[in-house]
């Protein structure tokens, strides 16, 4: 009888050690995605600039240009959708 419980301590106590050393090493990748995925594919986190004609790097666009057409397109998008700016009489 004492033979067979430490024949079933010691399976199981091994499964259960396989069991957590998967668990441990499947949780570490989850929680280093990112790093990882950047250790792997570093040319993935790497943004080619934009060029021009000749080939020399664009120029940057001004913020407060880019605010400002931002601010236009959201607004033509926004009365596209509800029709607020139709010339009707019956408002």
């Amino acid at each position: 009888m004492i033979s067979f419980s430490i024949l079933i301590h010691k399976w199981s106590g091994l499964f259960t050690a396989v069991f957590l050393i998967v668990a441990g090493v499947t949780g570490s990748l989850l929680a280093f995605e990112d790093e990882l995925e950047a250790l792997v594919n570093p040319a993935q986190y790497v943004v080619q600039p934009r060029l021009d004609d000749r080939g020399q790097p664009a120029a940057m666009l001004d913020p407060f240009e880019l605010h400002a057409w931002a601010e236009r397109r959201s607004l033509a998008i926004r009365c596209s959708e509800c029709r607020c700016c139709d010339s009707r009489t019956d408002r």
